[in-house]
């Protein structure tokens, strides 16, 4: 008689959530500027996995969503070592200043005990003339 035996383990380690590249389409970026989209790496660096990731751009009043939804991007899963991108639509101010700015992004995620965590990221935006 041939019996088959399953081995299954759960891999203990600290998940890390980075911002990688961020990119824009177009990608100078100008006063008045609608529908620009922001493309956001976003990376797990630590040894678990986390799912259910979702990311929100806290945009201001110089940098709000393009429609309805726009400012959230939902990544799903990311084992450890992959990543994926998050994608943005926002509207720029007509009387933005020009310069870097650093607009927040709140990441949500669990990990597969069900645990929920809140991380706070930068993306750095600049407006030229």
């Amino acid at each position: 008689m041939v019996a088959n035996l399953g081995i299954s383990f759960n891999v203990i380690g600290k998940i890390t959530i980075n911002v990688g590249d961020v990119t824009t389409d177009p990608p100078d970026i100008r006063p008045g500027d609608e529908d620009l989209e922001v493309r956001v790496a976003i990376e797990n660096s630590g040894e678990a996995a986390a799912k259910d990731i979702e990311a929100k751009l806290l945009c201001n009043n110089s940098f709000k969503p393009s429609w309805s939804g726009t400012d959230r991007s939902y990544i799903g899963r990311l084992n450890s070592g992959e990543k994926r991108e998050a994608l943005f639509h926002i509207d720029i101010a007509d009387n933005v200043a020009l310069g870097i700015y650093k607009i927040p992004l709140q990441i949500r995620y669990k990990d597969t005990g069900e645990n929920e965590y809140e991380v706070m990221r930068m993306v750095e935006i600049l407006v030229k003339e």
